[in-house]
């Protein structure tokens, strides 16, 4: 009988993908610069998501956004790796691989067509993974809404807080957001995609 070989995690997997397509990003820019020579902007034009590239039947983008991130920060890419990591690890084991890995997507498409709601007219693109990652957030906060867990705010301060008070502000904080800031054009968080993140999480 064959020996069975080990699966690598849906978690690993996309941590090895989201963080090799930055890397990717990193070397376009560095050895192919625009014509502004600010960076390159290939991978944007063709898999970000934006109300533009929408209506250019470009409709992969409401999935292929979530694995571009910003290439002017570290900050934007590590933030929804580690909360990939953290939370990943914890719900992939009791969802198992598919249905883990239906989640991810499935917020990720959820939190795009969210964003496209609002912006369906507009060229501004957004990328990242954060509408997934507050999804795996939403689904392990209503799974497991009285354990305590300690987040680092800011990365440095702990805090101690139960899942159900996380999952309450981050969705305060994300239809606020969408209403007071990013419909008036005042935002460069895409607090729409966010929330429907959370709403594929709920769902």
């Amino acid at each position: 009988e064959e020996p069975r070989t080990a699966k690598a995690s849906i978690v690993t997997t996309l941590l090895v993908v989201t963080v090799g397509v930055f890397v990717l990003q990193q070397v376009l820019n560095v050895f192919f610069p625009g014509s502004d020579g600010r960076g390159n902007y290939f991978l944007s034009d063709w898999f970000a998501l934006s109300g533009e590239n929408f209506r250019q039947l470009r409709v992969w983008t409401v999935l292929s956004y979530g694995f571009l991130h910003s290439t002017f920060t570290i900050w934007h890419i590590l933030g929804n790796m580690l909360g990939l990591f953290f939370i990943g690890r914890i719900l992939e084991p009791i969802l198992g691989r598919e249905r883990f890995l239906f989640l991810y997507l499935g917020t990720t498409v959820l939190g795009g067509l969210a964003y496209l709601g609002f912006h369906i007219n507009d060229y501004q693109p957004v990328v990242g993974a954060s509408a997934a990652v507050f999804g795996i957030m939403t689904v392990f906060c209503l799974m497991r809404p009285e354990q305590h867990i300690t987040l680092l705010l800011f990365f440095v301060l702990p805090v101690t807080i139960k899942p159900k008070w996380l999952f309450r502000i981050a969705l305060g904080v994300s239809i606020a957001g969408t209403i007071l800031y990013e419909l008036p054009g005042n935002s460069v968080v895409a607090h729409s995609a966010h929330l429907g993140g959370m709403i594929g999480g709920i769902l």
